[in-house]
This record gives C-alpha cells, structure tokens and sequence, in this order.
C-alpha cells in the first residue's frame, strides 16, 4: 500500500506502507521519522498546534541570540532543533545530520559549538516537560 503526502518543500511523495519512512510536516516544518507512512499523517495533525508553536519560537529566539555572536545554522539544523519541542512524541527519533555555515570560523569548531548547543536546548527542553 502506497500513501500519498505532500512534504515541506513542496514535493508530494509515495511512500510504502510497512517500511521506515521520512518527511517533513507541511504543517509545522518539523522533521518527522514513522516506521509506517500513515504515522506520517496522524504526527502532522499533533504537530500543528500553539503549544509546540510556543516552544519553537522560544528556541528560535535562542538561535537568534547565537546569530548575534556569529554562529549560523542551516535550515536543515533548524529542523532539527525546531523539532526538539516536539516532546510529546517520545518514540521519535530526531535527525542527527547537521549541516553548517560560517565564514572566517574552522568548520571543526562550529561543529562542536553547534553540538553544544543542541546539548543545552534539548537539556533545557527536557527539564520544562
């Protein structure tokens, strides 16, 4: 069985019913993993409410901060972040591929600010569950 969805940047893909499976809600932007492509649609509908908005913009206000002193993330490391308020779901897995840009800064040591980042907001994020 096949099922139909439309992902965040546009493209409707099939995916096979019964096999891992990614996607990004259209909704939220959230990143999402299902083991089954209908979960897809039901976190969608979980995904797209106020509460989870309010926790994403207070991450972003803190990414903000980090862009002040010259650390940037990629759109897909946003994902990953925005995607740390979505606590509710605890079977989820969150994706772990981190692109990064900066100029005048050795690509090694953004990493590790980068990690260190995501350390303290998804330690932050736990401890206001």
């Amino acid at each position: 069985m096949k099922l139909r969805i439309k992902c965040n940047d546009g493209i409707t893909r099939d995916f096979e019913k019964g096999k891992g499976t990614e996607a990004i809600c259209g909704h939220c932007h959230l990143y999402i993993v299902a083991k089954d492509p209908t979960e897809l649609k039901d976190n969608c509908s979980k995904h797209d409410c106020d509460e989870v908005k309010g926790d994403i913009q207070l991450l972003h206000e803190k990414i903000a901060k980090l862009e002040e002193n010259n650390v940037y993330l990629s759109d897909l490391h946003l994902t990953y972040i925005s995607q740390i308020a979505d606590l509710k779901n605890e079977n989820s897995q969150l994706r772990r591929k981190l692109e990064f840009r900066k100029v005048g800064v050795q690509e090694e040591r953004l990493l590790q600010t980068a990690k260190d980042v995501i350390r303290i907001l998804s330690s932050e994020s736990m401890s206001d569950k």
